[in-house]
């Protein structure tokens, strides 16, 4: 995907080819808070320079890559998990398929034909569940205002007396900037709006993704600067804004994935917080989110003309939102419990039917028991099949996603207790080792709970090794960001 929010400049072209960028917004009473993290292709320059418009003079800060990891984590629509097992319905339809067949004993006087075309109706019904599982898936007229670094940036917050001073202020820098990217800069200018000029060190400079930012101003509205980015842009950009306000944020042209009360939350006991959204165990991430009540997540594609404006928010009562996603085995056994439900329905209700006409005192006689035997037969063939579509249908409509195994995470949890007991016994000199080594022990391994790569990063299912009182210290981090130590499950506050 790709996310969008500012422009970055190289001293080889006119804009760099941004991959992807992603955003944090907190917005409380006139003070926002913005975290950027981006992405750019390469193009053999030493120098990057990252321009952001702001409406006024921000505090710049580096932010860590693992707040953004577990937002995507934390504020997914929820998974229903497998809270039970769907073998166990099938028990339960077989049991009910012997009790109500054995009631008919005094009447038929042939309660194995009854039993046996139950038996087979069952079979049929799980049959076509069972089937159903298979179809898943600075120049004249620029004033510096500050000077900081933040982490591999020196950031400078400029602002310009005229719209034609900027765009030459850089190039005198050494960077290139187009005639689309001048008449944008131009335009903020005339708002009377600041920018962030982020240059990144030239040791980093081909990494391609640097640290993330995160910029704290004021403002008279959220604001979510969009129109540099589309200067000159030919292709759509996907946008995906995570907003923690006391209310629902709202965008017309994005679509709300979730929206959700934030739950401060020390950890997940470890595993994936299935039907949990807005768990906050990430330290970062909940300084960022501060006393905000909601979290709202929006998505969008915004095509090139879309981007010629500033993207604005309103906000809402923050009533919940968002699709609600299965697990294969929760589908499965909710789609049994319907199928049970509607075949037990269906059989009460021919019972009670049955006994208000008084037909099994008739059944006396052959024709009337004869009848009796064709009305039962009618009601289960109606109810098992009615039952078997209803669950069959039911798990077709439900939208399934692939969850990991407990057995993966507990695999895992062993894993960082190897790597932790080798690290936490060494001294802060043997830093750059210890992380060799690591990456070494993590190479090609999966991360339990996004299902890539393991990683030296704080966000879920990841690990990071940090020098602290003159000794390494080791910390993974599980699927709320919650931090641990030494690879067991006991948060390290």
């Amino acid at each position: 995907m790709t996310f969008a929010d500012g422009k970055v400049i190289s001293a080889r072209a006119a804009g760099a080819e941004t991959v992807d960028q992603t955003i944090l917004i907190h917005w409380d009473a006139g003070r926002q808070k913005l975290a950027i993290e981006t992405r750019y292709e390469p193009d053999g320059s030493d120098r990057y320079v990252w321009v952001v418009p702001l409406p006024a003079p921000p505090k710049v800060t580096a932010a860590t890559a693992g707040m953004f990891r577990t937002a995507e984590i934390a504020f997914a629509e929820p998974v229903e998990g497998p809270d039970w097992d769907p073998v166990v319905f099938a028990v339960f339809l077989l049991v009910a398929a012997t009790v109500l067949g054995s009631l008919e004993i005094a009447v038929t006087r042939t309660a194995w034909r009854v039993h046996t075309f139950a038996y087979l109706m069952f079979g049929l019904g799980f049959l076509l569940l069972w089937i159903s599982s298979f179809t898943a898936k600075a120049g004249g007229g620029v004033s510096v205002l500050s000077r900081q670094r933040a982490g591999a940036y020196d950031v400078a917050t400029v602002a310009a007396d005229t719209p034609d001073k900027l765009a030459p202020w850089l190039r005198t820098r050494g960077f290139k900037v187009g005639e689309e990217t001048e008449r944008v800069l131009g335009e903020y200018v005339r708002a009377g709006w600041v920018f962030s000029v982020a240059t990144l060190a030239p040791d980093q400079a081909q990494a391609g993704r640097p640290h993330p930012l995160l910029f704290e101003f004021s403002g008279k509205e959220p604001v979510y600067p969009l129109r540099l980015t589309g200067a000159g842009a030919t292709k759509p950009l996907a946008v995906e804004v995570y907003f923690f306000a006391d209310q629902r944020a709202t965008c017309s042209q994005l679509e709300t994935i979730l929206c959700a009360p934030t739950r401060s939350s020390w950890s997940s006991h470890g595993y994936m917080p299935l039907g949990w959204p807005g768990r906050i165990g990430h330290a970062g991430l909940r300084s960022f989110a501060g006393k905000a009540k909601t979290i709202t997540r929006l998505s969008g594609t915004l095509s090139p003309a879309d981007m010629r404006e500033d993207l604005s928010f309103g906000f809402t009562a923050p009533l919940e939102a968002g699709r609600k996603l299965y697990s294969e085995p929760s589908a499965r056994a909710y789609s049994w419990t319907a199928g049970l439900w509607i075949t037990v329905i269906v059989l009460a209700v021919f019972w009670v039917i049955t006994t208000a006409r008084d037909s099994w005192q008739r059944g006396a006689s052959g024709a009337g028991r004869a009848l009796a035997w064709r009305r039962l037969r009618r009601a289960w063939l109606v109810a098992v099949a009615l039952g078997a579509l209803t669950g069959g249908s039911l798990y077709v409509a439900l939208e399934r996603v692939e969850i990991l195994p407990k057995e993966s995470l507990e695999s895992s949890t062993a894993r960082h207790k190897d790597i932790a007991a080798r690290v936490d016994a060494q001294d802060a000199g043997s830093l750059a080792k210890a992380r060799r080594e690591a990456a070494a022990f993590w190479s090609g391994q999966q991360n339990a709970l996004t299902g890539g790569l393991v990683v030296h990063e704080d966000s879920p299912g990841n690990y990071t090794i940090e020098a602290v009182d003159g000794r390494l210290r080791y910390h993974h981090y599980d699927a709320v960001g919650a931090r641990y130590r030494g690879g067991a499950w006991r948060v390290d506050r």
